[in-house]
């Protein structure tokens, strides 16, 4: 926060002008999270809709290859496609996840998620 160095008349206008400094910074601070919360957000759905697309392209080829043939190994390797498209959703979701807490914490102490 800046607050120029000017001489006063009164006490009433140095009162204003601290007053009218501490409005301006918080009101750019909430400004700059609203921002980066949006951006977050945004991240978060694009990275939402990769992991429910690559989750239904596996799903897709473990029913194909499911249906080519009905031995173990066909059926293990739907599984192993279906635990597979799972967990990489599920890395998505915790990649996203890290990410906000990283962006709260930094904001806790007062820091910018960036520096």
């Amino acid at each position: 926060m800046h607050l120029e160095e000017t001489r006063r008349e009164s006490h009433e206008e140095l009162d204003a002008a601290v007053a009218d400094a501490v409005r301006n910074h918080f009101a750019y601070r909430a400004e700059r999270k609203r921002r980066d919360f949006q951006a977050l957000m945004s991240r978060g759905r694009t990275s939402l809709a990769v992991g429910l697309v690559f989750y239904a392209a596996c799903f897709l080829v473990g029913q194909l290859v499911g249906g080519l043939s009905s031995d173990s190994l066909a059926q293990l390797g739907r599984e192993s496609l279906l635990i597979g498209g799972w967990v990489a959703l599920g890395a998505r979701s915790r990649s996203s996840s890290t990410t906000r807490g990283r962006c709260a914490a930094s904001s806790a102490h007062g820091r910018d998620s960036r520096e």
